[in-house]
């Protein structure tokens, strides 16, 4: 069969309960057997983190295998400043999904949420997605 048709009618979808709306468009992505489709939805997954993070929590959990770190990549020094609130280092690197993406920082030791963040520049990985448990195996808090 030939895989490179475009969008054609390859799959009749149904639903498990309820009806199935005739006038909806439906999509199916095969995860399992193309990288592309697991991106997206991968990447739908951040997208919907704000709306339903059950989801998208179920998601990361179910794609997440693993992302390739850069060769020779080694977490940057932290900077020498420390909290204005409660006078601790800022050296505790931390992640924080945006919905749009990831924004690496550095954080004081205490976590005290202060705001006086320095962003992390160097992205970790070959990809230009990860999940929080990628970003958490290389030393990140993820929030």
């Amino acid at each position: 069969m030939n895989n490179q048709r475009g969008l054609y009618g390859k799959y009749i979808v149904r639903k498990r309960e309820g009806k199935t709306d005739p006038n909806a468009d439906y999509r199916v992505l095969r995860i399992d057997a193309d990288p592309a489709a697991e991106a997206a939805w991968r990447y739908y997954g951040r997208c919907i983190s704000y709306k339903n993070p059950e989801l998208a929590q179920d998601i990361e959990d179910e794609t997440a295998t693993g992302a390739i770190l850069k060769p020779g990549w080694k977490m940057p020094e932290p900077p020498s400043e420390t909290c204005a609130r409660c006078g601790n280092p800022i050296n505790q690197p931390f992640a924080v999904h945006t919905g749009e993406g990831w924004y690496l920082c550095w954080e004081c030791k205490d976590e005290c949420g202060h705001g006086e963040y320095e962003m992390i520049d160097a992205w970790p990985f070959v990809e230009n997605y990860a999940t929080g448990r990628d970003l958490e195996a290389v030393g990140f808090r993820v929030v």
